[in-house]
């Protein structure tokens, strides 16, 4: 009978996997070198932190979305705490080279300017509320994007200490969609936040603030603009073809989670250009987070907004 792949897959080369043994002493490694150069694997509010989360309860969450996509337990890429590392030179992120979460230090790098540190607390106060929300929410994205399917291809030896891929896939993301790919991640993140603070023992005024700002500062939160292009396309392609809203939805983290290749998928283009035209996907596939969050180059996007007549706020 012939194995099913696990959520994360790691070749060598096509169709030449990396030996498990080789896989995990790549990643202790990796993990070693890490705590050698910073004298410890997480920052001492990090690792205070992960001591108020329940991580059983966050991996149950995750498997109930995973269940629906027919992803069983035992090839769940969920990461535990003692695959997590943080250090103030550190950007949040899910680095499936290593199979790990990064972390930035929370609230503001010390060395960062009194106006960028005043700029971010504004901001925390009108979004998340505290810091500890924030925190809670960034494990929770990157627990997303780590349970999507991960497929890295051409990964260097196992002793090189910087392992660099010849093609990595995440989600939706292989080099292109990767807009899109935040978009889902986010809009998914968020409903599994919801459901955490509705089951675990949250204090209750944190959790009114932070679902008060998301009522009337939507457009302030992380990723807000991609989840309102994620929640555009839903609505379209369920108008255009007489289908409940949901039902896209639900379609759309299936193949999340399954790793779907939206391009290689006949069907799935088909019903694209038949819905926004036949450069739709072409053009969707080519915006990127870095272009929107980091450069400030909004021209590309803006232009997409406005071609397609999406309605959203830039």
């Amino acid at each position: 009978m012939e194995k099913i792949p696990n959520q994360r897959e790691i070749f060598l080369e096509k169709d030449i996997a990396e030996p498990e043994e080789q896989v995990r002493n790549r990643e202790q490694k990796f993990i070693d070198d890490f705590v050698e150069m910073w004298g410890r694997q997480n920052l001492p509010e990090w690792e205070s932190f992960f001591d108020k989360i329940d991580f059983n309860l966050l991996r149950d969450l995750f498997s109930e979305l995973e269940k629906k996509c027919g992803i069983t337990a035992d090839r769940s890429n969920f990461i535990w705490p003692e695959k997590i590392i943080s250090s103030e030179a550190t950007y949040s992120n899910y680095d499936g080279k290593y199979n790990l979460i990064k972390l930035r230090a929370p609230g503001s790098i010390p060395t960062s300017p009194e106006s960028e540190k005043k700029y971010y607390y504004e901001r925390l106060a009108e979004t998340y509320g505290t810091e500890e929300m924030n925190m809670l929410h960034t494990i929770v994205h990157e627990e997303a994007h780590a349970i999507s399917k991960n497929i890295c291809v051409g990964l260097e030896p196992s002793g090189h200490h910087k392992a660099h891929a010849k093609e990595i896939q995440s989600g939706y993301h292989n080099n292109d969609f990767g807009l899109f790919n935040e978009g889902v991640t986010e809009k998914i993140a968020r409903e599994i936040l919801e459901k955490y603070l509705n089951s675990s023992g949250w204090s209750n005024e944190e959790k009114e603030l932070y679902r008060r700002n998301r009522k009337i500062n939507p457009e302030k939160f992380t990723y807000s603009v991609e989840v309102t292009l994620v929640d555009a396309i839903i609505k379209k392609l369920a108008i255009k073809n007489k289908l409940p809203k949901d039902q896209i939805w639900n379609a759309l983290k299936r193949g999340f989670i399954e790793g779907e290749r939206i391009m290689e998928n006949k069907e799935i283009v088909s019903l694209f250009k038949e819905t926004f035209g036949r450069d739709f996907l072409t053009e969707l596939k080519r915006l990127t987070v870095f272009a929107r969050m980091f450069t400030g180059e909004d021209y590309e996007f803006a232009r997409f907004n406005g071609k397609y007549k999406l309605g959203l706020k830039l």
